[in-house]
């Protein structure tokens, strides 16, 4: 968590532009004592002690906390881009890492780098719905991307499939790859076998669907403030999943697979 409120004021504070001996302060959604982390290499942040049973900044990554930081420093340079903060907890039933307006489009983005339930990925995603904001999902990028054959986690197909077959994938500032993920097949060459009568055989080769892996597939490059529009997503049920209404933020190339 990159934000906590400090309890002498009632305010909140970004830990960026806080100071240890301004303590004490408290989670904002807990109301426990939380500490402030500072450092020459870590991303300056807010964490509760190890026995706490708040979720609040549970599993951030540094290279979450760096995204989410990026992010919003770039975002509040833009003119299109108003009123953005991380963390904003007046929504009550969720708590968005980035949030604001894009062209007054009420925009939240949500990043996400560790393993997910999709019942919670589903839950966000209607809570943001029924307050009639757009959602986008992003995901941080590795160099995993960029090869022949991809292992995506089951929440990230869900993501996926969400945005009819693209997902995004964080770089740097506000430049985020979509990727589609294609199919992958394995080359199968059977060994040579022997009939009964004792005469050898060569099975022809073939190509075999994997259920697991997927090809990625790499779009253009889009900037969250310059590439993305407003999408309505209907229901629909697949083999796998099951997606309901929503509106989220999605980008506006064509498709290119």
């Amino acid at each position: 968590m990159l934000t906590s409120v400090r309890l002498y004021n009632n305010k909140k504070v970004d830990a960026e532009y806080s100071k240890k001996d301004e303590k004490p302060f408290i989670c904002p959604l807990c109301k426990e004592e939380v500490f402030l982390r500072k450092g020459l290499v870590r991303i300056h942040h807010f964490y509760h002690k190890q026995n706490s049973n708040c979720h609040f900044g549970e599993g951030e990554s540094e290279n979450h906390r760096l995204c989410k930081r990026q992010i919003l420093n770039a975002l509040q340079k833009e003119p299109a881009a108003i009123n953005f903060d991380i963390e904003r907890t007046e929504l009550k039933t969720v708590i968005p890492d980035i949030s604001g307006r894009i062209r007054d489009i009420p925009v939240v983005i949500e990043i996400q780098n560790s393993s997910i339930d999709i019942e919670t990925i589903k839950y966000r995603t209607r809570e943001y719905t029924r307050r009639g904001i757009y959602l986008l999902w992003i995901l941080i990028w590795n160099d995993r991307l960029d090869s022949e054959k991809y292992n995506p986690r089951l929440w990230e197909r869900y993501i996926h499939d969400l945005y009819k077959g693209r997902l995004y994938y964080w770089k740097e500032d506000l430049d985020v790859i979509p990727y589609h993920f294609g199919d992958y097949y394995f080359y199968r060459e059977p060994e040579p076998y022997y009939d009964t009568s004792g005469e050898q055989h060569y099975p022809g080769s073939y190509y075999e669907f994997s259920k697991r892996y997927v090809t990625p597939i790499k779009g253009n490059v889009v900037n969250i403030v310059e590439g993305f529009l407003p999408f309505v997503r209907n229901y629909e049920k697949t083999d796998i999943f099951e997606f309901h209404n929503s509106i989220l933020y999605s980008d506006n190339q064509n498709i290119w697979w």
